[in-house]
């Protein structure tokens, strides 16, 4: 049974994200959510993510399907050394790091802040790759880079 199709053209990302994981969040077996997004970054990095979902390209949009039910998510706590660099899993770093979620949130990574996002989406991506997406400058950048390494010196 479908519940809604969305129309989340336009919207910021984090605004987007948000949106996304508010409408899925209480879906049951045999229920669907269809969004229209027109952010193909978005769509990737989803495609990455543990949702059952199907995309569909239409032009220059995407119809996005996902699907209710459970979502096995594999949680792992990581031993080895965390680098923090743009190829630092965001995942991998809020799971080791939980206070990492607020230093991201003042970046303007605010999806970090929903606990559906982060078991499923930010697992998918890297530090680097949220920079682009949230179109963060390089100076913002590696502040946030130092303020991270901070964090996990404190954590040491």
């Amino acid at each position: 049974m479908q519940k809604a199709i969305l129309d989340l053209r336009g919207m910021e990302i984090s605004d987007l994200l948000e949106s996304i994981a508010e409408n899925i969040k209480g879906l049951q077996e045999g229920e669907s959510v269809e969004f229209i997004l027109d952010k193909e970054e978005v769509v990737h990095q989803l495609k990455k993510s543990d949702l059952k979902m199907e995309v569909k390209p239409v032009g220059p949009n995407y119809i996005l399907k996902v699907y209710g039910g459970e979502i096995e998510i594999e949680e792992r706590k990581e031993e080895e050394d965390l680098a923090i660099d743009e190829k630092t899993n965001v995942g991998k770093l809020v799971s080791r790091y939980p206070e990492a979620i607020e230093i991201l949130a003042r970046y303007g990574f605010t999806p970090i802040k929903n606990p559906f996002l982060r078991k499923t989406l930010a697992k998918t991506i890297n530090l680097g790759q949220a920079k682009k997406l949230e179109g963060l400058s390089e100076e913002k950048f590696r502040k946030l880079l130092e303020e991270l390494k901070e964090l996990k010196e404190r954590k040491r």
